[in-house]
């Protein structure tokens, strides 16, 4: 069949395609795919145009053209056209019922909008459903009785795109989180995580794979879920890198789905785009039982500036979107922006605090010195730098370790070890391990040592003198406490009136420290705190 496209620029002859002309073009090879131009002619039609078209046929020919637009649609799987028999369908009933074709606006029975173009979601084709037949088993005159019952016809002008949807509460049922790793990991919610270069957030993003795909446990010793597992990486090659990782954490392959291209209108695959294809990936999944989403860097999800909270947001909806329809848990993985040591560690994410305002948890890793190993010999730390469904802080140790791929003798890969559970509050934790990993931190912790062990030595001092010669000095209030949790320094209240009082411990260590290792958290001690004058007081 030959269509002249020039022609098809007039309504009345894309009206005039009819059923019978797309099985001549499909015979004659032609496209009907959703992207393609003529299926988007098709199904661009408004409703008002339909309908006037349909109002020109006879009853039975009107029948006819529905029952043979769904039979194409069910035998290409073809969505584009399902959709365009359904708004046919819903504008022959309307016309029955009386309403003028010119003003029709909208399918007043499923609910669909006439207002939406070629690259909108289209509604799945329902299964075993065929309105002009099991809507209307007796004909569209037959149904009447029964729509005008259960139907009524709307004034056109009553309805507009863009119309404002309001829910009672009282129609929303409660539900519980659903916790993938309690406390860490929520199905249908968006996750962040964060840190320097080198300190294996990939890895650990992997890890969290096998746990799932490989009926493996998670840190604390609880089961993780049996699913699959969807990732897609920017950086990271599957063949050499990704899959090598997954093998050596004990992943089942079989369950994991990496995102690696996207199919355009002529049937050609380009690479995915998570800034433009995310809509394309939640319709993948919609058959996957996947429990989490990798998105490595999710930086690449923002085609705009990454720096602007509201392109940022946007552009970081469909994912939020995608988590709540598919029920999987997305994690975005990113960095930490440079020289913001020592902020909160939401702030320190790179970009715009967006990534870290519209993801329900965010964590970060960073890297300490082997000397701050515990005896688990982890010297990394995994923390929860925030949680809006569940508690914050805290967080898990571990290393990163080379091994022998399983079944392949000749590869090793990167895994992650975990150790022993954290305590306290992120911006803490990161602190210590990033000051222990900073040669500028470590001397400026061992000068601050040798300051207060000769500041004490004649005896015990009141905190608000030390605070001050301290400062004198060039020492921080943080850093002599950090100094004093090296020397085991005895910090106490002297009476209910008294001010506190710091002196050295009755038992010195031989060998003072000659650098600032600190394998415990450089934080107060659990029964002290800071008022705001710089003493220190009880929690």
């Amino acid at each position: 069949m030959t269509l002249d496209l020039a022609a098809l620029d007039d309504p009345a002859t894309r009206a005039g395609l009819m059923a019978t002309d797309i099985r001549e073009l499909l015979a004659a090879g032609g496209d009907l795919s959703p992207e393609s131009w003529d299926c988007a002619e098709l199904c661009d039609l408004s409703p008002a145009a339909l309908s006037a078209y349909l109002a020109s046929m006879t009853h039975e020919a009107r029948q006819a053209w529905i029952d043979e637009t769904f039979d194409l649609a069910e035998g290409h799987n073809d969505e584009a056209l399902a959709a365009l028999a359904w708004r046919a369908n819903d504008c022959a009933v309307l016309l029955k019922l009386g309403t003028e074709a010119d003003a029709i606006r909208f399918s007043p029975f499923r609910g669909m909008v006439s207002d939406f173009g070629p690259d909108d979601e289209m509604p799945a084709i329902p299964e075993n459903r065929r309105p002009a037949s099991a809507d209307f088993p007796e004909g569209i005159e037959a149904g009447m009785a029964s729509l005008r019952e259960t139907a009524a016809d709307p004034e056109p002008s009553a309805f507009y795109a863009g119309d404002v949807e309001l829910v009672s509460g009282a129609d929303i049922r409660p539900e519980a989180i659903n916790w993938l790793w309690p406390g860490y990991l929520a199905g249908g919610k968006l996750h962040i995580a964060a840190g320097s270069p080198g300190t294996g957030k990939t890895t650990i993003a992997l890890s969290l794979a096998a746990a799932i795909t490989g009926k493996g446990q998670w840190p604390d010793g609880s089961r993780a879920p049996a699913g699959e597992v969807a990732i897609w990486s920017g950086e990271d090659d599957p063949a050499d890198t990704l899959v090598p990782r997954l093998l050596a954490a004990g992943a089942d392959l079989a369950r994991i789905l990496f995102v690696s291209g996207t199919r355009e209108a002529g049937g050609e695959s380009r690479p995915f785009d998570p800034a433009t294809d995310t809509r394309h990936l939640a319709r993948a999944l919609a058959g996957c039982d996947v429990r989490l989403l990798i998105v490595d860097p999710v930086v690449s999800a923002v085609a705009g500036d990454s720096h602007k909270n509201t392109e940022t947001r946007r552009a970081l909806q469909p994912l939020v979107d995608l988590a709540a329809s598919t029920g999987c848990a997305v994690l975005g993985i990113t960095h930490f922006s440079k020289g913001t040591q020592g902020r909160d560690p939401v702030e320190r994410v790179t970009g715009s605090i967006a990534f870290g305002a519209l993801a329900r948890l965010v964590f970060a890793a960073a890297k300490a010195t082997d000397d701050d190993a515990n005896g688990d010999g982890c010297d990394r730390l995994f923390v929860r730098s925030k949680s809006n469904i569940g508690p914050d802080g805290g967080g898990w140790r571990y290393a990163l370790e080379q091994v022998a791929v399983p079944g392949h003798p000749l590869l090793t890969a990167s895994r992650v070890r975990w150790g022993s559970a954290l305590e306290g509050e992120a911006r803490d934790l990161l602190a210590t391990a990033e000051a222990a990993n900073d040669p500028e931190e470590r001397n400026a912790l061992a000068d601050a040592v040798e300051f207060l062990r000769s500041l004490l030595t004649d005896g015990p001092q009141p905190a608000k003198a030390i605070r001050s010669d301290g400062e004198n000095a060039g020492h921080t209030w943080r850093t002599m406490h950090r100094a004093a949790d090296k020397l085991n320094v005895d910090r106490r209240k002297e009476g209910m009136r008294g001010g506190w009082v710091w002196r050295l411990p009755a038992k010195m260590p031989s060998n003072p420290p000659e650098d600032a290792k600190n394998p415990e958290q450089e934080t107060l001690a659990p029964s002290q705190s800071l008022a705001p004058s710089g003493e220190e007081i009880p929690f």
